[in-house]
């Protein structure tokens, strides 16, 4: 525990928000949205968003990172 309780990790609510940040131009997004296909974590997606998954896959990092 922290400063400010516990901090529950929510991926698909970051995911959705660096996509839509990510979008818009932020750089910092960008990064994030890379980093989160280098965690191991599979993550699948709302189907009111889409029906996807995002797994670890270096060749889509590298995509956003560049």
């Amino acid at each position: 525990m922290n400063l400010f309780g516990k901090i529950r990790k929510d991926l698909q609510k970051a995911l959705i928000s660096f996509r839509k940040a990510a979008h818009y131009g932020s750089i910092n997004a960008k990064y994030n949205l890379g980093a989160l296909y280098l965690t191991g974590d599979t993550i699948t997606l709302p189907k009111s968003e889409s029906n996807e998954k995002v797994e670890f896959s270096f060749s889509s990092a590298y995509e956003h990172f560049r």
